[in-house]
């Protein structure tokens, strides 16, 4: 091939982050989104191809590269946020760890813009340390007046 003097653009690697428990990467997790750090976020992920992402209301991402893309338009389209996070559970099982926590979401820039989701990250813990391997989250149905029987039912 004739060399043209272009070089081809090749995504810079994401740097080896060793996190000693799942909580440690769960708090790198939340500050890289804070932060929308997209080198910080990937390195809390595991570098695999089994790795599953679900934003919510969107569609199921699988694979590093695909995570990794998802990731970058958010943090792209997203203006700066807080979380509050609370009601956490966490789940060791062997070289698992699954955690559960209610996300309270603060735009900076107007506090008056709220949302609340439910969050599951399932974590692995490699020769590496541990990394998220699945994270989901879902919005939370705003309190009604309404009886419980009466709010839809989806599953």
């Amino acid at each position: 091939l004739p060399d043209t003097g272009v070089q081809p653009v090749i995504a810079p690697e994401e740097p080896a982050i060793y996190y000693s428990t799942s909580e440690e990467a769960e708090q790198a997790f939340y500050r890289a989104f804070e932060q929308a750090d997209l080198a910080v976020m990937m390195g809390v992920w595991l570098q695999a191809d089994y790795i599953i992402c679900i934003h919510p209301l969107s569609n199921r991402l699988i694979g590093y590269d695909a995570i990794r893309n998802g990731w970058q338009e958010i943090f792209q389209n997203t203006p700066p946020i807080q979380f509050q996070n609370t009601r956490q559970q966490i789940i060791h099982k062997d070289n698992l760890a699954i955690h559960t926590i209610n996300e309270k979401i603060q735009v900076e820039a107007d506090p008056s813009q709220v949302a609340q989701m439910c969050c599951t990250h399932i974590y692995e813990q490699t020769e590496k340390g541990w990394h998220l391997i699945l994270h989901h989250a879902s919005p939370i149905r705003r309190e009604t007046n309404k009886p419980h029987s009466q709010a839809p039912i989806l599953h």
